[in-house]
């Protein structure tokens, strides 16, 4: 076979895998959307309402900090304190993709008896800024730009309070990227050696571990 007529092969066999691709895709989400109808509401279950009743008993408090040092492009990040804000120690939660800080809405409640808890708003989530992409730079959601922004909000936070707490980090999927790129990028250690030196520990729920920024034929393929 000539060179065009592989050229011309590979091209045909790219796009039907991009199509088979997306039919899969489309046929696991028909999927999901079925299995999710038949799902039972979460008020059913007596001890995701209790813990849920717990978090609101206890004292909380938003509090809107500005995430970047270019005074001309402000990005304001929600940090959701749950506690008396003065405890020694400081839960810090991050959440993962499509989703915001009432992803830990049941877990805030018990453990804030213990110590403050501040669930974070990821940027274009819950109650912080939501920037249209296209006005930030490309790398603006990458693991280690939202690392950044967290680690200055949590700077801005700890600042406004009157103690010095130690810190625990979680994170959940993304959020977990995102914790590992704060202690993993050495650009970051050290311009946030204040906050982080503070950590005594880190905690990650399924954290994604991808080449993230690889790039995928098929994926383009699909959004072009």
């Amino acid at each position: 076979m000539s060179q065009t007529g592989r050229r011309v092969f590979g091209g045909r066999t790219s796009r039907i895998a991009a199509a088979a691709a997306a039919a899969l895709l489309c046929t696991l989400l028909s999927a999901c959307n079925s299995s999710y109808s038949e799902l039972k509401s979460e008020t059913e279950f007596p001890e995701l309402v209790a813990l849920e009743k717990s978090a609101a008993t206890r004292p909380s408090r938003t509090i809107v900090v500005n995430a970047t040092t270019v005074p001309a492009a402000p990005l304001h990040i929600a940090l959701h304190e749950t506690g008396w804000g003065n405890r020694e120690h400081v839960l810090v939660l991050v959440h993962g993709v499509l989703s915001d800080s009432r992803t830990w809405r049941f877990l805030t409640g018990g453990v804030a008896g213990a110590c403050d808890v501040v669930a974070v708003d990821l940027p274009g989530c819950g109650q912080s800024d939501h920037p249209e992409p296209a006005s930030l730079s490309a790398d603006a959601f990458a693991p280690q730009s939202l690392a950044r922004m967290i680690l200055a909000a949590l700077r801005e936070y700890l600042a406004q309070r009157k103690d010095n707490p130690r810190l625990t980090i979680a994170g959940h999927s993304n959020g977990g990227t995102i914790v590992l790129r704060m202690f993993g990028d050495e650009a970051l250690r050290h311009d946030f050696a204040d906050v982080l030196g503070r950590v005594d520990g880190i905690v990650l729920f399924a954290p994604v571990d991808v080449a993230l920024e690889k790039s995928q034929p098929t994926f383009i393929m699909l959004r072009d």
